[in-house]
C-alpha cells in the first residue's frame, strides 16, 4: 500500500541520514568546495529517494517501527533485562 512521503519519511528516517552522509562524503571528496550538509539538502535527499521508491514501507520496518512504539509506550528504554531485574 502506498503510503505518504512524511510516512515513508519518518519510516526510513535513520537508513536516509545514513544513505545522506554516505553520498555527502563522496560529493565532498570529488567537489572540495560545495557545502550540501544544510536541513535543505536532506530534505531534497528524501524525495529523489521517495520519488525513486516503491512508496511502501517494508512488512519488516512496519514490524520494527512497531516494537519500537510499543517500547516507548511501555516505557522500556531497550532489549532484555538488565542484571539487577532479573
Amino acid at each position: 500500500m502506498t503510503v505518504s512521503r512524511n510516512e515513508w519519511h519518518n519510516a526510513y528516517e535513520a537508513e536516509l541520514k545514513e544513505m545522506f552522509f554516505i553520498t555527502i562524503n563522496i560529493i565532498e571528496r570529488a567537489y572540495p568546495r560545495i557545502d550540501v550538509t544544510t536541513e535543505t539538502a536532506f530534505h531534497h535527499f528524501s524525495r529523489l529517494i521517495y520519488h525513486c521508491s516503491s512508496k511502501e514501507i517494508s512488512a519488516y520496518t512496519k514490524a520494527s517501527l512497531k516494537h519500537h512504539e510499543d517500547l516507548i509506550k511501555h516505557g522500556e528504554k531497550g532489549e532484555g533485562n538488565s542484571v539487577e531485574e532479573r
